[in-house]
């Protein structure tokens, strides 16, 4: 992650105009992991989820938290789920990625 702040002032040194920190985060337990794991997979589905792109997806989601089980890993159809009740556009198209890759078997 890093943080961008420009105008940050410290007590020793003055006035900075841009600053940048990388700072490592981790989720804090296997449910963090969890939730954080099923928003990357949703930022990344942007085509229809075949099991290939799907593989990929989780693989790259899970990136960093591998200390995480695999039966904690979401399934096409979880994700689905999760996102069958939204009314914004972007989320829909992303339903709808993945319900046709389910009614199609692919």
């Amino acid at each position: 992650m890093v943080v961008d702040r420009k105008d940050v002032e410290t007590v020793s040194f003055g006035l900075f105009e841009h600053m940048a920190a990388r700072l490592p985060v981790r989720p804090t337990g296997t449910s963090d992991a969890e939730e954080w794991v099923r928003r990357r997979i949703e930022a990344l589905v942007d085509d229809y989820a075949s099991l290939g792109r799907w593989c990929t997806w989780v693989t790259e989601a899970s990136t960093g938290l591998e200390n995480l089980p695999a039966g904690h890993m979401p399934t096409r159809c979880e994700i689905r789920a999760q996102l069958e009740d939204t009314s914004l556009s972007s989320t829909r198209t992303k339903y709808w990625h993945l319900a046709a890759a389910e009614d199609w078997d692919v």
